[in-house]
């Protein structure tokens, strides 16, 4: 009865107490991919070098009375991860995309300054693919110069695909450690208190230097996240039938992420205004070309963040036997605190996307052998090439194109409440039965400053802006006390 808000399973972990001996334990596991075979189709071996070590001691105080245990661990993982890309041949940075027109199905890069601006209907090809140089976009150049060349030779320029290859370091190192101290007050009292810490601090490089890209779903840069883990226990006997149990704990973690161009006014440098205007903004936009592996460059749209969390619980359980009854009850309160900083959508850098339609034929167009389709058959035959087209003539998609902007850090507070009794019926050698009731109370959670909640009232097509306007805080949520959650259980012994 005293545990609730479980979707799954419900998990018990006992840390150890000291006893009146010393007792004390060193430990180490190693994992090393020297042993691991390559993968067929990559011209080396990831790295592995995974290693944890660490030790435990306990032992008394004040013998029979006062006990300490501790322990501490840390681990290493060192890897370098396989990474295959499809990125732009040197000729086609140039410009010259006639690499497209190889192959059984030649595609033609169309001139968007030609034919119907609105329907692109009667555009013109460029000649023999190849885009003047006085009108290849300068800032598409400096982007492109961020991304090396081509490293495995697959001879598939008219298609390309996987035709760039790095192991990148990845590494995870954490730190963990407990503490924990065990008190004997008296024969009816028992006091134990815990205190937990974690830091883990993961790393990813990126495949393009700081100009990132998109090996590892383009989550590349540094995550450090410190945890904090304390709790406290209290039993009384106030006689044999009666037992109080008190708890008492509090959890909390700060998590930031960064991407590995974090603080830096790269798109700036690279010539695109209104990017980096503020840490959070700092970095490249991410580029995106259809045919290449996207991002080109650039960052996961979810770096950076910024999150911290905090989760404060009281429980206190009384219980009570009375012949073949055992009656339990009890209250569990819990306070949230909730903060997050970070964007989804588009990255606070924001992304540009390059397709075909820019540099492609709706109809009326000229085709290889010269002829020209009818004004309603668009030209099919699409590639890389178009994609390419479109980047270097600086001429994005506006679907999927954009940014996103924090206007402010969001953050939640809420209170729970749970009061609940239950009985434990021993109604004969074979048959248990266990009965009870939970009270789940859910205020209306709470932003930490005005203006940060909202509530769509469908009724009126009504927006609330909590703490806005003489609105309350909590945008106007009503508090529900009905949610009541019954239990029974069975049990019975067939022998």
């Amino acid at each position: 009865m005293d545990l609730g808000r479980g979707a799954g399973a419900v998990t018990n972990v006992i840390l150890k107490s000291g006893t009146n001996q010393f007792h004390g334990s060193l430990y180490e596991f190693v994992q090393n991919g020297d042993f691991d075979a390559r993968n067929f189709f990559q011209p080396s071996v990831a790295a592995v070098h995974y290693n944890y070590f660490g030790g435990t001691i306990g032992g008394p105080i004040k013998k029979n009375k006062l006990f300490f245990f501790t322990d501490f661990l840390r681990t290493t993982d060192h890897e370098a991860n396989a990474n295959t890309e499809t990125i732009p041949s040197p000729l086609s940075r140039t410009g010259n995309l006639s690499e497209a027109l190889a192959g059984a199905s030649p595609a033609l890069v169309y001139d968007p300054a030609t034919g119907d601006p609105n329907t692109g209907v009667g555009r013109t090809p460029f000649p023999n693919n190849t885009i003047p140089t006085s009108r290849l976009n300068p800032i598409a150049l400096k982007i492109l110069a961020l991304v090396p060349n081509p490293n495995q030779n697959l001879n598939n320029t008219a298609a390309p695909s996987n035709n760039y290859f790095a192991l990148l370091p990845f590494t995870k190192d954490s730190n963990l450690a407990d503490g924990k101290v065990d008190y004997n007050i008296s024969d009816k009292d028992r006091l134990s208190g815990r205190f937990s810490f974690q830091r883990p601090v993961v790393y990813q490089a990126p495949i393009f230097g700081t100009a990132g890209g998109d090996a590892n779903g383009a989550f590349e840069g540094t995550g450090i996240q410190k945890t904090y883990s304390s709790g406290m226990n209290w039993n009384h006997v106030f006689s044999p039938t009666l037992l109080n149990e008190f708890r008492f704990g509090v959890a909390h973690y700060n998590n930031v992420a960064q991407q590995s161009d974090f603080g830096t006014n790269a798109s700036t440098n690279l010539g695109i205004p209104s990017i980096n205007i503020s840490q959070f903004n700092s970095g490249l936009v991410g580029i995106n070309i259809g045919g290449f592996t996207s991002p080109l460059v650039g960052y996961s749209a979810s770096l950076p963040w910024v999150r911290a969390e905090a989760n404060i619980d009281l429980v206190d359980n009384v219980t009570k036997t009375h012949g073949n009854h055992t009656f339990t009850f009890g209250f569990d309160m819990r306070r949230i605190r909730d903060d997050l900083l970070q964007t989804q959508t588009y990255s606070p850098r924001g992304v540009y996307n390059f397709g075909v339609s820019q540099t492609n034929c709706a109809g009326n167009c000229q085709l290889p052998n010269g002829t020209t389709s009818s004004a309603t058959t668009p030209n099919s035959t699409t590639s890389w090439a178009n994609d390419m087209a479109s980047f270097l003539l600086d001429s994005p998609q506006v679907s999927g194109t954009g940014r996103d902007f924090s206007g402010t850090f969001p953050t939640y507070r809420a209170w729970y409440f749970f009061p609940y009794s239950a009985d434990r019926w021993q109604v004969n050698n074979k048959l248990t039965v266990d009965i009870g009731l939970r009270w789940e109370i859910y205020p209306p959670g709470l932003p930490a400053f005005p203006g940060q909640f909202s509530n769509f009232i469908p009724s009126n097509n009504t927006l609330v802006v909590g703490g806005v306007g003489g609105n309350p805080n909590n945008g106007g949520l009503q508090n529900h006390l009905n949610y009541l959650a019954p239990r029974l259980g069975l049990a019975y012994r067939l022998t």
